[in-house]
């Protein structure tokens, strides 16, 4: 019985239990993380009141994401509400915590767990400020290489155009490089100015690549910004300046121009009536027709002296007489040191170009004409030293390089000296020996190898011709060869000894 009793209330157990078949177990919740730049900061699991998790976490990824990519600084703080708490970073609401997240986090106060979320949150922006920061400056060195070989690839397009251009102005013949320019200058002078015009454009080119890539190579870093502000004020400065002076300084200007077409008009009718009276189609009172000439070159100079007194009542400058007076005076030395500084410029060019080589021939012709070539002897910031083929030294300035092309010999000339020997003062055999000898010591003293060579040319019934080719010897010692020769000639024959009778 008692076993019936048990089976019967077993029986009723499993009746009255429900079927764990039909019981439907409610899903936990998906998460939705929250990522910045593929990397996982925190995540949602419940809703918002309309807005679900993942529009939580996505508009939180949004935000997250500008604080990095904009490199905002800032530490992660929580605002407490009164069923709410706001994470905000520098002032920026990030994403908002509800009670609902605590719990599903485990935790039962919402204070606690925002302060959780904080201290995660503040240690995840500093690892990804640090990445971000890592790469921008991988970014920005890549950035400095890639714009540094742009740089170099232009300037040596530059330099290569502007060597061609020299080389072909260098290979063009005279006429047809005038016609070629198609300019009222002579094809000499086209080709200096156009050579020293393409050798100042690359120094410029040149200078202002290196500027560029400066400003760029600065600006790519937090930490050179400053510099790249100085280097930046040092050339726009200068121009906003030099704008504004010339933006007050048009009327100014306008004055001047009419200026200059006075003084122009005075200069034409000085020229026109000075000219008619030294040809006698006009008379001067009181003016000798004999210093007609004198007298147009003293009212030229009074009529530039008069414009320069006048320009500071033009400009608008106020001074007395002795201080126009002065900036007249620093204006006429001004002008004065004008061709010396233009001569060390292109000498510095010429030195630091290497044009010259010492001991080779170059030819050229000077502003009255004259075809000139010799030996260089040196060269220096102000002159070029020849020692021409007739003997002495002539200082070439740089200046005249400009107007008359220079022409590089192929190869140094021999030195070759003539000498005329009267038959009665000595014989030809003596004097060949006394010319060699004297030849030879000269060239010893100066550190040359004394194998100079003398021959009879021509002889004639009073006199002997010879010619002394001294060896390695350039013109610049033509001088002391001809001294030294001169002398030992002058020298009188020694005494024959007398013989006695037997």
């Amino acid at each position: 019985m008692l076993f019936l009793l048990r089976m019967s209330l077993l029986a009723l157990a499993l009746v009255a239990a429900p079927s764990a078949e039909g019981v439907e177990t409610e899903p936990a919740p998906a998460s939705s993380p929250v990522r910045v730049h593929d990397h996982t900061a925190l995540s949602f699991n419940v809703p918002d009141g309309p807005r679900a998790a993942a529009q939580r976490a996505a508009e939180a990824s949004r935000n997250l994401n500008a604080i990095i990519d904009e490199n905002v600084p800032g530490a992660v703080t929580v605002l407490m509400g009164h069923s709410a708490a706001s994470v905000q970073v520098d002032a920026r609401q990030m994403f908002r915590l509800v009670p609902q997240d605590a719990l599903a986090a485990g935790e039962s106060d919402l204070g606690e767990y925002a302060q959780q979320v904080q201290a995660s949150l503040d240690s995840f922006l500093t690892k990804e400020r640090r990445r971000a920061q890592l790469q921008r400056a991988v970014l920005s060195v890549s950035l400095v290489v890639f714009v540094g070989l742009l740089a170099y690839f232009f300037l040596r397009l530059v330099h290569r155009w502007t060597r061609a251009w020299e080389k072909r102005l260098l290979q063009v013949s005279g006429a047809r490089h005038q016609r070629w320019l198609g300019l009222g200058l002579s094809s000499e002078r086209s080709r200096g100015v156009i050579l020293v015009l393409l050798a100042a454009a690359r120094f410029f080119v040149s200078g202002a690549v290196v500027y560029v890539f400066l400003l760029v190579s600065l600006s790519l870093f937090e930490r050179t910004e400053a510099w790249r502000n100085q280097l930046a004020s040092w050339v726009t400065l200068p121009l906003l300046a030099l704008g504004a002076r010339l933006l007050h300084g048009v009327p100014n200007v306008i004055l001047m121009v009419v200026l200059f077409a006075v003084v122009q008009g005075g200069w034409r009718s000085l020229s026109l009536v000075f000219e008619r009276a030294a040809v006698g189609e006009a008379r001067l009172p009181g003016v000798r027709q004999n210093t007609v000439v004198p007298l147009r070159l003293l009212a030229r100079a009074g009529l530039i002296v008069a414009a320069l007194l006048l320009i500071p009542l033009v400009t608008g400058y106020e001074g007395d007489l002795f201080t126009r007076v002065g900036f007249l005076l620093l204006g006429g030395l001004a002008l004065g040191l004008v061709p010396l500084l233009a001569t060390v410029c292109v000498g510095t060019y010429v030195l630091i170009r290497q044009e010259y080589a010492l001991g080779e021939w170059v030819s050229l012709r000077t502003p009255g004409g004259h075809e000139l070539s010799g030996e260089v002897t040196q060269v220096d910031f102000l002159h070029l030293r020849l020692v021409p083929e007739e003997g002495g030294e002539v200082r070439i300035p740089h200046l005249i390089a400009l107007w008359s092309p220079v022409v590089h010999l192929p190869g140094a000339k021999r030195l070759v000296l003539s000498f005329e020997i009267p038959l009665l003062a000595r014989a030809p055999a003596m004097a060949l020996e006394t010319l060699r000898t004297s030849a030879n010591e000269v060239l010893k003293k100066n550190g040359l190898l004394p194998a100079a060579e003398v021959r009879l040319a021509e002889v004639t019934p009073l006199t002997a011709r010879f010619e002394l080719r001294p060896g390695e010897a350039r013109d610049s010692l033509r001088s002391e060869l001809l001294l030294a020769l001169s002398a030992a000639l002058a020298e009188p024959l020694p005494d024959a000894p007398l013989e006695r009778a037997p």
